[in-house]
């Protein structure tokens, strides 16, 4: 519920109740913007910045918003995961263990033996 402030508020319940209040707007526009959108396929339209980086321009509901927004978001395809994105996915994983230096190809096909060395070292460490 939205939080009235009173003149006679002492300068830290304000700010409680200042902070409170904006939390509780940011939540009332996402739910009722998703509510608006039910039921209908929502195209986010995005930017990129100078670095590459991929942003959306929607403010409230997006995949880069906050966990409401994100668990308010299905996606329309029933393929989640096309051939080109697990390719990144493998790479981004490749990265990770070290081998970012290498090729695109050579951190694709470098995947296996990444994979397989992480999950003996997951468990190995889980027994």
């Amino acid at each position: 519920m939205f939080k009235e402030i009173y003149e006679n508020d002492s300068k830290d319940i304000k700010r409680e109740k200042l902070k409170h209040n904006a939390v509780y707007s940011l939540y009332y526009n996402i739910i009722h913007i998703a509510y608006l959108f039910r039921n209908q396929t929502l195209f986010l339209p995005v930017y990129a910045d100078f670095r590459g980086r991929i942003y959306t321009l929607s403010n409230y509901l997006s995949y880069l918003g906050n966990d409401l927004a994100r668990s308010l978001l299905l996606f329309d395809t029933e393929e989640y995961l096309k051939r080109e994105g697990l390719d990144c996915l493998k790479r981004y994983f490749t990265n990770l263990a070290g081998f970012y230096k290498l090729s695109w190809n050579d951190r694709l096909n470098k995947y296996e033996e990444v994979w397989r060395n992480f999950h003996y070292a997951l468990v190995d460490y889980l027994n």
